[in-house]
């Protein structure tokens, strides 16, 4: 038999965000609860990291937090890419990355920042983007893109992800123009999936557009993810999706146990075999997936 393989690791390096966007779940759940920033130190993620056997093609930084509120994140990508040659990505609001230097960013390592830009200017970023600086994320772009010209630099990309609403779907044009003038990808998708998006939603803008026609959204028989993805918080615990919003099912946690054995443990292999048809009647992470109930699309970051 094949040896399973994890292809992807998605990290939370602290459990804070700066921004307060209305449909983010974990938004919702900071304004319920006090929580107190924490940031995973260093040598804790070292540790971990140390100890993987294998490394996944794709290592991401950012899922329900900002990873940039970690002054160690950088160090922590060029960890990863000192010891192996996997694809690192963060997921960012890109409103600290003023706050690091730019060589320190670049040395790191990092192949991609996908960057969350809803607007073309403070009013229409900010209708969304709460506590976000539109003026502030689009200079710390400009500085970086000059950067990698300057130096003849093909990495990190950086890719803008815009959010289409109701009230910014009339600056699509706007907005192409304004970051490819830059150098920018960008790709425009909607957000259907959270509860209270029908008020958010767009009305002539009904599919997503992307650059890479690969990366469309898809149907499929199942989800795979369990078959090639982990979600990491803060804390150390383990998900199996990124989809799973309130966090309940721990599959384990990777300072207590090693990698290689929460991945090829019992609740992995129990989710992997509801998804197959093995068993029924078991306690799965699907039941909180807005994804999974309404279309079984296999990849939630495609949505």
């Amino acid at each position: 038999m094949k040896e399973l393989i994890c292809r992807e690791i998605m990290i939370d390096v602290t459990n804070y965000c700066n921004l307060s966007c209305p449909l983010c779940p974990n938004g919702q759940i900071r304004s319920h609860e006090k929580i107190s920033p924490q940031n995973m130190p260093f040598e804790i993620f070292k540790k971990f990291a140390d100890g993987l056997k294998t490394f996944p093609d794709l290592f991401v930084f950012g899922n329900k937090c900002e990873p940039l509120l970690n002054k160690s994140v950088f160090e922590m990508i060029r960890h990863i890419n000192s010891k192996n040659k996997s694809y690192t990505m963060m997921f960012t609001n890109f409103n600290l990355a003023d706050t690091f230097k730019i060589e320190d960013i670049l040395n790191s390592g990092i192949k991609q920042f996908i960057i969350g830009l809803d607007g073309i200017d403070q009013s229409s970023y900010e209708q969304y983007r709460k506590g976000g600086n539109f003026d502030r994320v689009f200079e710390s772009i400009k500085k970086i893109q000059q950067y990698k010209r300057n130096n003849n630099l093909d990495f990190p990309v950086l890719s803008i992800m815009f959010i289409v609403f109701k009230h910014n779907e009339h600056l699509i044009e706007k907005a192409k123009t304004l970051f490819e003038d830059l150098g920018v990808h960008v790709d425009f998708k909607r957000t259907d999936i959270y509860d209270g998006c029908e008020q958010w939603l767009p009305v002539k803008f009904t599919k997503n557009i992307v650059v890479d026609k690969k990366n469309e959204t898809r149907a499929a028989s199942f989800c795979i993810l369990p078959w090639r993805k982990v979600t990491i918080d803060v804390h150390g615990n383990v998900f199996p999706c990124c989809a799973d919003e309130a966090l309940e099912f721990e599959f384990g946690n990777i300072f207590k146990d090693s990698f290689d054995t929460i991945w090829k443990g019992k609740a992995f292999e129990n989710l992997r075999m509801f998804l197959t048809n093995e068993i029924k009647n078991t306690k799965v992470p699907c039941i909180n997936c807005p994804v999974y109930k309404n279309n079984g699309y296999t990849d939630v970051a495609n949505i």
